[in-house]
């Protein structure tokens, strides 16, 4: 009767205990391996589990001793993943394995299947040796911009300019300890920063450093030249070819392509010096627009512009901001069509059908600059050779405006306008 009984027993512990045993999981999720941690640094490990009350963290050193223990970690039992913030010891350095241990609600315990190698290094900071603090830097001109890493290492680093806190462009991206910069024209104007940004894999923790605000000075801002280099003198005005070129921007092809706005007001021409020249002095002549009126205003961009397009859909980041699609998501309305494609055949980007335009309103405007009043004043050129508007929010969109969307003109027929 007791061998009965305690074959009886040992069945039913079979089917009681070990379905609750099986069921039971833990799953480590990242790391998932070769990831790169900084020492002193805190990393979010997480993990998928089931039928587990509580799990602890290893980290083992390569020849299986256990590094690092981290304090347990109580979950609930209906949890089906976790996480915990840890952070790496500053004094290890070297390869490592993670290692996951859980114990499940019938008392016993359970490690990850997988043991996952990760690389702690040593905090590594980026030393800006070019003191930037408070300079004036003059467009046109080249600075050497060095750096260093500390504790030294041959890696490559990526070098950004910045503005106000956002990133305006990647200026390089190389292995040395130094780039030589040339000043673009396009800028000027304070609040300026450059960043320094160590390339690292995905997951690690890059070592970046900012440089001190700086101011950049164009020609224009400085007062210097703020006149075209060879003045052509009007002669005689000629009424026909002024009309033709009103709100139009000339190019100087027998000079330096000094560049001019024919204003579409008076006709009168405006030398513009720079970017930043073109943006402020259009600016002052720009019509207030209303959203509704500006969307019938079919939308222009050149694929020669050169600008950030962080989802590679053919819109400039900024350009997206000022429409109010997703600068990081190509297809915003997710239709399957990218946001560039829908602009550029005329459809609305953040939404069903095709939109709708009034060319008459577009013909009136041509060469003129309309700012958004129910906005923020963002401007926009109308171009007089296709009646489509431009987005010029700033010196360097004006300087791309000047370059691309600008005609040539001989010195001949340019003292046939009179100056402003």
């Amino acid at each position: 009767m007791k061998k009965i009984l305690l074959g009886l027993s040992l069945f039913l512990l079979f089917f009681v205990i070990s379905p609750r045993a099986e069921a039971a999981s833990l799953i480590l999720v990242y790391p998932v391996g070769k990831e790169e941690f900084i020492a002193g640094k805190t990393y979010q490990f997480s993990w998928t589990q089931q039928d587990i009350k509580s799990v602890r963290v290893y980290l083992l050193a390569s020849d299986g001793s256990e590094a690092e223990i981290y304090p347990s970690i109580e979950t609930s039992l209906s949890a089906t993943q976790g996480a915990y913030n840890f952070t790496i010891p500053q004094t290890l350095n070297g390869d490592y394995y993670v290692k996951i241990h859980g114990y499940a609600s019938w008392g016993g315990g359970l490690e990850s299947q997988s043991l996952w190698k990760i690389i702690v290094k040593p905090d590594q900071k980026i030393n800006i040796l070019t003191d930037l603090t408070e300079k004036k830097l003059s467009a046109g001109q080249t600075y050497k911009i060095d750096w260093a890493l500390d504790p030294a290492e041959v890696n490559t680093v990526s070098l950004y300019l910045y503005k106000d806190g956002k990133m305006l462009s990647k200026l390089s991206s190389n292995n040395s300890n130094g780039y030589s910069w040339t000043v673009p024209r396009s800028y000027a104007g304070d609040n300026y920063q450059l960043l320094v940004s160590k390339v690292v894999p995905q997951g690690a923790y890059p070592a970046e450093k900012f440089s001190g605000k700086f101011s950049l000075v164009s020609d224009f801002d400085s007062g210097e030249q703020t006149t075209a280099t060879t003045t052509v003198p009007t002669v005689k005005i000629d009424v026909f070819l002024t009309n033709r070129l009103k709100g139009k921007i000339l190019l100087q092809v027998e000079q330096n392509g000094e560049a001019w706005y024919v204003r579409p007001d008076n006709g009168q021409r405006m030398y513009l010096r720079d970017g930043v020249a073109a943006y402020s002095l259009m600016r002052t002549m720009g019509l207030g627009i209303s959203d509704s009126d500006l969307s019938k205003i079919p939308i222009g961009f050149e694929d020669r512009f050169e600008c950030d397009d962080s989802d590679s859909d053919g819109l400039c980041d900024k350009l997206e901001e000022s429409l109010g699609t997703d600068p990081n998501r190509a297809d915003s309305d997710g239709d399957g069509r990218s946001d560039g494609a829908e602009v550029k055949d005329g459809f609305n980007p953040l939404g069903a059908g095709q939109s709708s335009f009034v060319s008459g309103l577009a013909a009136r405007l041509k060469g003129r600059i309309v700012l958004q009043v129910q906005k923020h004043g963002e401007a926009w050129y109308i171009n007089p050779a296709n009646g489509k508007r431009y987005y010029m929010p700033d010196g360097p969109s004006a300087y791309q405006i000047m370059k691309y969307l600008s005609v040539g003109i001989s010195n001949s027929d340019l003292g046939k306008i009179a100056t402003y």
